[in-house]
């Protein structure tokens, strides 16, 4: 997928292709973390939900003649069926390219700050046509049954909206389940609004939930988010989108003291620490979450050297590592390395499904040189899982390990999977699964070679500045 963005930052203009996994890097003021966390804006929850929001109060200009036919179907014959398929395939660029044009409305809130004018920003998504087939074809894989309830989820609820699709087929089947014995004390305007935000979000649901099957967002803060207690009582990350009845926030309204990515992380870890045993439950159902599970483990044991868990007092959970068994510390004594990698470590253990989008702003931070190199094998073992990641980065060790990466690909990987810091084939990636850019202060270039080779020099100058300052103090 091709992203085109102007007007954000310092970059007049640029464009870059989502592949499964992509790394942005360059100096610092550049841009590269504004470009994340706007991409993750477009794809993720709050995007989602800003755009369903203003479909159902009329302020999009476009509107999509197959959602409507089906919500006047369903209204007046309690049924109605729309091909999820072909939708997909004719309207899924649109649509995100819909939820951007409203993205200058609510950059300012996304980010937290109300002194940067965001007015002036455009982004547009663009699908090949093989994209659209392969969405498609996934689609029609997909198993989807959805159901709402007005009143009471019970045997007594005046009335039930339903959404399903089998696998192999195109259709998304609508219908409506009325109580054996109820009252139809529910005016009907009531009824006709609850019907059309169901059937909305059902179909923009089910198509972002094919684009990328959830977002999580790893800002800088994450080490200081997650040494803090939290209370249980704020709702859990991760549950179906509802509508909100907010308007549109205005670029000269409140201060927001933090950012949508610190929030959604804080929200994440929340519903970690209480889903873990419903996790293992689900795991018995869905053989893919096993290799996600598998994965947050080997990343404690091998790279963080203990374990993560959770210890609730009262109305609060506090996160411990175990770096023995018996031994129990909190994070806020533990090392930089175990702060910076929990969120991810919990997350695999507890949330991460196949088709993900993880961000994470710079997965080097607080790192020694040797955990960098480990964190770039250990971020190829996600995309080989199914995930997808897109990274900031200032790390040499980073840009000049996934080379090789690509090159080990192409070998005998048993072979030389020996020569690596974590000894795992799986780390490898084809040059057709990443994409690499360099954000310089005017312009982003791709600088990932046909052969798989970076061709950067950032650091590369640094190096030679430091070895040129070296030489003069001891000529």
């Amino acid at each position: 997928m091709k992203i085109h963005i102007s007007g954000l930052g310092v970059i007049p203009e640029l464009q870059v292709f989502l592949k499964p996994l992509t790394v942005f890097v360059g100096e610092n003021g550049t841009g590269k973390t504004w470009t994340a966390y706007s991409i993750a804006a477009l794809f993720g929850e709050y995007g989602f939900k800003r755009y369903v929001n203003a479909y159902l109060q009329g302020r999009t200009a476009f509107r999509y003649p197959p959602v409507e036919r089906t919500v006047k179907d369903l209204i007046e014959k309690g049924s109605a069926t729309l091909n999820i398929v072909e939708f997909a395939k004719e309207h899924t660029e649109t649509y995100i390219n819909e939820i951007a044009k409203l993205a200058p409305n609510w950059l300012n809130e996304f980010m937290a700050t109300r002194r940067v004018d965001f007015g002036n920003v455009t982004i547009r998504a663009e699908l090949s046509e093989a994209a659209k087939q392969a969405l498609s074809g996934k689609l029609k894989e997909r198993r989807i049954e959805l159901e709402r309830f007005v009143g009471a989820k019970s045997e007594s609820s005046e009335l039930e909206f339903n959404c399903l699709k089998e696998r192999g087929l195109d259709e998304l089947y609508f219908y409506t389940t009325y109580a054996k014995n109820g009252s139809g004390a529910i005016p009907r305007p009531v009824v006709d609004k609850t019907l059309r935000e169901f059937v909305v979000i059902s179909i923009f649901y089910t198509i972002r939930s094919e684009l990328f099957h959830d977002l999580v967002m790893l800002p800088t803060e994450r080490t200081t988010v997650i040494t803090i207690p939290f209370p249980h009582d704020e709702p859990e990350f991760g549950e179906t989108p509802r509508t909100e009845e907010a308007t549109e926030p205005r670029r000269s309204g409140p201060v927001w003291s933090l950012s949508k990515p610190v929030l959604n992380l804080r929200k994440m870890v929340e519903a970690c620490t209480s889903q873990y045993a419903a996790r293992k439950e689900e795991e018995a159902r869905d053989p893919r979450l096993i290799e996600m599970m598998k994965l947050g483990r080997f990343l404690e044991q091998e790279i963080l050297f203990g374990s993560i868990s959770a210890e609730r007092d009262g109305n609060l959970t506090e996160l411990l590592y175990s770096p023995a068994e018996k031994v129990s510390l909190e994070l806020n004594v533990s090392s930089s390395l175990v702060k910076e990698l929990t969120p991810l470590a919990l997350y695999l253990k507890c949330l991460a499904k196949p088709g993900d989008l993880i961000v994470i702003d710079e997965p080097e931070m607080n790192l020694h040189p040797a955990a960098q190199v480990e964190i770039t094998e250990f971020l190829g073992m996600l995309v080989n899982a199914g995930l997808h990641v897109l990274i900031t980065t200032h790390s040499p060790y980073i840009v000049d390990h996934i080379p090789n990466l690509i090159r080990a690909h192409d070998l005998d990987k048993e072979k030389v999977k020996e020569y690596f810091y974590l000894k795992q084939e799986t780390s490898f990636l084809p040059r057709d699964k990443v994409a690499v850019y360099l954000f310089e202060t005017d312009s982003v270039t791709d600088i990932l070679k046909e052969d798989g080779d970076i061709d950067w020099g950032t650091f590369g100058d640094v190096s030679r500045d430091l070895s040129r300052i070296s030489s003069r103090l001891i000529a």
